[in-house]
């Protein structure tokens, strides 16, 4: 069976190619304001079919690309969701493990953390590498985006590619900067983020991975790590040194 997804990845099946911001994925000239969004999903279609509602409310959702990986073997339930989609181009690619878990040097004791993480780096691998994208947005299959979830992406993507010390762009406040002094500091507007900071961005030493901008250059530099190590985040999170941090938003995305 997963070589069976191996030659359907081939054929990069698509959903309203009449929609797609510009016309050859494996080019090298994609627009500087069209961006991936990459979905990862797996089997379950509730809450999928909740956050596929939400996309379309995203602003500038036309522009984007989305696209979506889908692992395990039961597909057919995320298929019929991803067809309703009629409002942005989609790409759907389904995650062959045993061809991941191969060429990552896994084994037959593999447990659930190393499929996610195989499924993790072959979808930032065919959103940065297969497709000439520098900076891909991620989502999962229980996240729901805001409304600016998109533009704030566009708008960070060049400080994302331009700045090496920057491993990622949040979408979520979390990590110790923000959690150590969060609902007291908070309302009394001496924390990181006050009660009138929406717009704030600050640096925190912590990935948090729930709808996180990455830029061709972090996967990069953490790829040989993710090849032989556990659960992605975590990985990331015991690498960050005194100069590599993440800038997260005050206000979830």
């Amino acid at each position: 069976l997963d070589g069976m997804k191996v030659l359907a990845n081939a054929r990069h099946l698509q959903l309203n190619a009449h929609m797609n911001p510009y016309k050859d994925l494996s080019s090298t000239g994609a627009p500087q304001d069209t961006l991936p969004i990459w979905l990862r999903a797996c089997r379950r279609t509730f809450p999928l079919s909740l956050v596929l509602q939400r996309l379309r409310s995203v602003w500038r959702i036309r522009t984007a690309v989305l696209i979506v990986t889908v692992d395990r073997d039961m597909v057919e339930g995320v298929l019929r969701e991803l067809s309703a989609v009629d409002f942005m181009h989609v790409r759907v690619y389904f995650h062959p493990f045993t061809e991941t878990r191969a060429s990552l040097g896994f084994h037959g004791w593999d447990t659930g953390v190393h499929r996610l993480n195989a499924h993790y780096v072959f979808g930032l691998r065919l959103s940065l590498v297969s497709c000439p994208f520098d900076y891909v947005i991620t989502l999962e299959d229980d996240l729901l985006p805001s409304p600016d979830f998109l533009v704030y992406h566009q708008d960070m993507r060049k400080v994302a590619t331009s700045d090496p010390n920057i491993l990622s762009i949040l979408a979520y406040p979390n990590g110790p900067v923000h959690d150590c002094s969060y609902i007291k500091d908070k309302l009394l507007n001496r924390s990181v983020c006050q009660a009138g900071s929406a717009d704030m961005l600050y640096n925190d030493r912590f990935f948090a991975g729930w709808g996180a901008g990455l830029s061709r250059l972090s996967f990069l530099r953490f790829l040989p790590v993710w090849n032989f190590s556990g659960i992605y985040d975590g990985i990331m999170n015991g690498l960050i040194d005194h100069e590599l941090h993440c800038l997260a938003p005050c206000r979830p995305r």
